[in-house]
C-alpha cells in the first residue's frame, strides 16, 4: 500500500474566472499558479501543500490612480480553505499594474470524507483542482491628487536645482508618507504625507488659506476634467483675480474666534475677498474693520506682499515644476 503521494515541481494549473463588473473597473486577477509541493498521506490530511500564486492588481483608467485595501484571496479544495494570502493596502496608477508573487502553504489540513474521496480522485486523474478566490476594496483617486503631491515632494526636497531659501521659506519639509488609520475608516490604513506643522509654535495662530493660480488643473488633464474646473472657477474669483478666499480664522486678543462660513466663500466676489482681506488684518472684534495690522503684516520687507513677490520671481525663471492652485 502506498504511504504518501508526493508530487514536486508538478505545473497543474489552477483556472481562475476573473468577472468584469464594468469596463476599465480596477481588478485583481490570478495569472498564473504552480503546484510545488503535495503531500498527502493515509490520515486523510493534506500534511504539506505548497502552492505558488502570482496575482495582478489592474486599473485600465487612463486617468486616476485606483487604490486598493482589504486584499484578501484563498487557496482552497473541495471547499476547505488551506490558505489565506493577504497584501496591505496599496495604489496601482492609471493604465497600471502592479504584480503580487504569494507563496501557499499548508500543513495537517483536514480533508473530511468528501474532501480525501476527491482528493485520491484527483491523484488517479492527475489533476488537483485548487481553487483560488477572493475580494479586494477598491476606489479611486480622483485626478492622481495624493499621487501627483508625493511626487512633487520627493523630487522638490531633494532637487539640488532648487534654492535652499525658497524650499526652506515656502514650503512645509517632506518626511515621507506613511500608513494611518483615517476618522472615517480607523481599521482601514491610508497612506498620508508627513509635513511640517507650519502652525507650530503658535499659541493662537490666525490663518487664511488662499488658492493662489488661474489654472487649477494639472498638465496634460483631460478636456472633460478640465471643463469641470472652469465651470467651478467661474463662480469664484480665480479667474478675475488670480486667487481665492478659501478659508479664513482669526483669534482676537481676548479669545474670540472669528472665522468665514462656507455658503460665504462659495459666493465670495472682488468686493467679498477685498472685505475679508481687510478684517484678516484687523484688531477689532466681530466684523469692525480697521486695517490696524496691515502694516505688519502685509507691508514690510518680510511681509505678504514681499513674499509673494519673491515666490513670483522664481516661478517665472524656474521650469523644473508646474504649479497650478498653490495654497499660501
Amino acid at each position: 500500500m502506498v504511504l504518501a503521494v508526493v508530487v514536486l515541481l508538478g505545473a497543474v494549473a489552477v483556472l481562475v474566472v476573473v468577472l468584469l463588473l464594468q469596463p476599465r473597473a480596477p481588478y485583481v486577477a490570478v495569472r498564473a499558479a504552480s503546484l510545488y509541493a503535495l503531500v498527502y498521506g493515509q490520515t486523510r490530511a493534506l500534511d504539506d501543500v505548497q502552492v505558488t500564486v502570482r496575482v495582478e492588481a489592474r486599473n485600465g483608467n487612463a486617468h486616476s490612480a485606483a487604490y486598493f485595501s482589504r486584499l484578501e484571496c484563498r487557496l482552497a479544495f473541495v471547499g476547505a480553505t488551506l490558505a489565506v494570502l493577504r497584501a496591505y493596502p496599496f495604489h496601482v496608477p492609471a493604465r497600471g499594474v502592479l504584480p503580487l508573487a504569494y507563496m501557499a502553504c499548508a500543513q495537517g489540513a483536514p480533508l473530511g470524507d468528501a474532501g480525501s474521496a476527491a482528493m485520491e480522485a484527483a491523484l488517479r486523474d492527475g489533476m488537483v483542482p485548487f481553487r483560488v478566490e477572493g475580494e479586494a476594496r477598491t476606489r479611486w483617486k480622483a485626478g492622481d491628487r495624493g499621487e501627483h503631491e508625493v511626487a512633487f515632494y520627493e523630487a522638490f526636497s531633494a532637487h539640488a536645482a532648487v534654492p535652499t531659501r525658497i524650499r526652506d521659506t515656502f514650503f512645509p519639509r517632506f518626511h515621507g508618507t506613511r500608513l494611518l488609520p483615517t476618522e472615517a475608516q480607523p481599521g482601514e490604513p491610508h497612506p498620508h504625507l508627513v509635513l511640517d506643522d507650519l502652525l507650530a509654535g503658535f499659541e493662537v495662530p490666525c490663518v487664511a488659506d488662499i488658492k493662489i493660480g488661474a489654472i487649477t488643473w494639472p498638465p496634460s488633464s483631460p478636456e472633460p476634467y478640465i471643463a469641470k474646473c472652469l465651470a467651478k472657477d467661474r463662480g469664484t474669483t480665480s479667474v478675475l483675480l488670480g486667487f481665492r478666499v478659501s478659508g479664513v480664522r482669526v483669534v482676537g486678543p481676548e479669545g474670540a474666534v472669528w472665522r468665514t462660513e462656507r455658503p460665504e466663500v462659495k459666493a465670495m466676489d472682488t468686493v467679498g475677498v477685498r472685505r475679508v482681506l481687510r478684517r484678516y488684518v484687523s484688531s477689532v472684534a466681530d466684523e469692525g474693520i480697521d486695517c490696524a495690522l496691515a502694516a505688519a503684516v502685509y507691508g514690510g520687507k518680510g511681509g505678504v506682499l514681499s513674499q509673494l513677490r519673491e515666490l513670483k520671481a522664481w516661478f517665472e525663471e524656474q521650469t523644473l515644476f508646474h504649479f497650478y492652485l498653490d495654497l499660501i
